[in-house]
């Protein structure tokens, strides 16, 4: 008879570097700014802002097309079902679990991304970093409300 106690093959996760995680993010609206430029460019709308210059724009319903659709693709979309990988977590081999072990879904994702508002964009990330600095877990805001947390991915 086999002890399963001691057969167990358990392998921690190691937490993310701080820095790899703020250039992940960093890659990945990078690569959601550029989709959604082209998005603005090929559909906006021409007008003449304040200075006379002419610009492109999108309003109302192909707003929110143009830019909360592609954000629900890009980040929750591919995060859930990439592995818990977006293209910058990828590259930088880091990838996110909700904090008993298991793989992300779309809700969890959802949530986690709901407060990139609060942490990323206020000071370039600042906010983000600080809570992520004064918990052992290494969370952000964002990770403490969907209970995730964001580790090494292993090769």
């Amino acid at each position: 008879m086999q002890d399963l106690l001691t057969d167990l093959d358990i392998k921690i996760p190691v937490m993310a570097s701080k820095l790899k995680r703020w250039k992940a993010c960093a890659i990945d609206y990078i690569i959601y700014s550029v989709f959604v430029f082209f998005i603005i460019y090929i559909f906006g709308n021409k007008v003449i802002d304040d200075d006379g210059e002419t610009v492109r724009q999108l309003t109302g319903v192909p707003a929110f097309f143009g830019g909360v659709v592609p954000w629900l693709l890009y980040f929750p979309g591919i995060e859930s079902f990439n592995n818990g990988q977006t293209l910058g977590k990828a590259m930088l081999k880091v990838r996110t679990l909700k904090e008993d072990g298991s793989r992300v879904n779309f809700g969890t994702s959802f949530i986690r991304h709901l407060f990139d508002m609060i942490d990323y964009f206020p000071f370039l990330g600042i906010i983000g970093l600080i809570v992520a600095g004064n918990n052992n877990k290494t969370q952000r805001v964002g990770d403490l409300v969907a209970k995730t947390i964001v580790v090494e991915a292993r090769g």
